[in-house]
């Protein structure tokens, strides 16, 4: 099993999001499907990483595990 970790900085300084196949686990990274449809996170330590961390996680096109929503599939993004 392969796991990659990637930092995803912005809802804290430390936050990271694990790669696994065809999914990305990203905690409060991604808290919802709204920080989705809006492309904004609520309670940022920084605002500009947070957007940063965002925007690599979707291009990264993988299923999202998020911290409150559960599993968004990545055909639905």
């Amino acid at each position: 099993m392969k796991i990659t970790i990637i930092n995803t900085p912005g809802h804290t300084w430390v936050s990271i999001s694990i790669l696994h196949d065809d999914y990305i686990v990203v905690g409060d990274a991604i808290p919802d499907r709204t920080a989705i449809l809006l492309r904004k996170l609520a309670k940022c330590v920084d605002e500009i990483s947070a957007k940063s961390s965002l925007t690599r996680i979707l291009r990264l096109r993988k299923s999202i595990v998020t911290g409150h929503d559960g599993v968004i599939r990545a055909d639905k993004l």
